[in-house]
């Protein structure tokens, strides 16, 4: 059986100055799961990625925003990072893009403090968010509501009010997607074989679930499926 995201191109717009794990574990896990990722940015180059207050590595940017065509892509991910965050709430180009796929319903992830882009674009009203507490501010006054969960879904926006919950996040992320290229299957299969594609897929998400969670500190697998809300994650 092929990989949940093969064929599909996931975008990951960002600037110099995000947080390496926060770019790092989605990166992994889209690649992981088939799907080739692109690292957009408002300039061609390279980023500076950052660990906290100290340097990180750099990274090439694939794309600029300005020629990203959100209909190319199977789905946009931000990670946070206060440098990266405050170069991209001043482009326009880069708001544009958010927009760009929330108008198209494409599936949007957002990381911890990167939340606040989502009121920087217009695009939070009404939508349901996880978001940590500097972002809650911006994300109300534009009406939106803050979720209580440590990553929440509502509908094709997928949110995280913490990089604490990377793993479930990623987790999220390649569930979703992956329901959404199965559905794409569906017609052409029996019932039995959905019901094996289902199965499949989620075995496939606890795994990338289980390697995003092994670079993190006081992370395992049963705190990441009870973030999901799973109550069995084998």
């Amino acid at each position: 059986m092929t990989l949940p995201l093969e064929h599909r191109k996931v975008a990951f717009l960002t600037a110099s100055g995000v947080e390496q794990i926060e770019l790092e574990a989605p990166l992994t896990s889209v690649r992981q799961a088939g799907a080739t990722a692109s690292i957009v940015s408002p300039r061609a180059g390279s980023i500076e990625a950052a660990h906290h207050r100290d340097g990180g590595d750099s990274f090439d940017v694939d794309v600029v925003a300005r020629e990203v065509e959100p209909r190319e892509f199977a789905a946009l991910v931000i990670p946070g990072g206060a440098r990266s965050i405050e170069a991209l709430s001043s482009d326009a180009d880069a708001l544009a893009l958010i927009r760009g796929f929330m108008e198209l319903d494409r599936p949007v992830a957002v990381l911890g403090s990167a939340c606040s882009l989502l009121a920087a674009a217009d695009v939070v009203r009404g939508r349901t968010v996880a978001a940590p507490d500097d972002a809650r501010a911006s994300i109300e006054r534009e009406g939106g509501t803050i979720s209580a969960r440590p990553v929440h879904r509502d509908q094709h926006l997928i949110t995280s009010a913490s990089a604490e919950n990377l793993p479930a996040f990623c987790g999220a992320l390649i569930e979703h997607l992956g329901q959404l290229a199965a559905n794409d299957r569906v017609d052409e299969a029996s019932e039995e074989s959905s019901a094996r594609l289902a199965l499949w897929l989620h075995a496939a998400t606890v795994a990338i679930m289980a390697t995003a969670a092994a670079s993190l500190p006081n992370w395992d697998l049963i705190s990441c499926s009870r973030d999901l809300g799973w109550s069995d994650a084998t």
